[in-house]
């Protein structure tokens, strides 16, 4: 999991370290919110670029691909964060956030699947072997 330095982030923000703890009982719970609030981002970015694609599930993955890579990269110490704390922290909101990031990708693997062009039945299981974080 990526440390939070809370005295670099209340420095850079422009309040005391003491006053971070007035918003957030202690680190986690910050990491937590950025995650969730990354989460969100994500999922909005993934929504709008898939909402005119979604009858064609090649421009669609593409579409996926190129907002997730945009995201991970206008935001690279927030994606770490986001993907290296999903599997260990099982806070539910943060746990529901990253399931409606994934919700794009499953309904461009189903509409794959209903034209057969998914050669898997599972769309659950093609979905886990894009190796999408979920």
């Amino acid at each position: 999991m990526i440390t939070l330095n809370l005295s670099k982030l209340a420095q850079k923000i422009g309040v005391s370290q003491p006053a971070v703890y007035r918003y957030f009982p202690n680190k986690q719970a910050l990491a937590i919110s950025v995650a969730q609030r990354g989460f969100e981002q994500l999922a909005e970015a993934l929504q709008k670029t898939t909402q005119n694609v979604e009858s064609d599930s090649f421009k669609g993955i593409r579409a996926i691909t190129k907002a997730y890579v945009e995201f991970a990269l206008n935001n690279p110490e927030i994606a770490r964060m986001m993907f290296s704390m999903k599997e260990q922290v099982t806070d539910p909101k943060l746990q529901q956030v990253s399931s409606s990031a994934a919700k794009p990708i499953f309904r461009i693997v189903e509409a794959a699947h209903s034209c057969d062009s998914l050669r898997n039945n599972d769309v659950v299981q093609a979905v886990w072997m894009s190796k999408f974080p979920l």
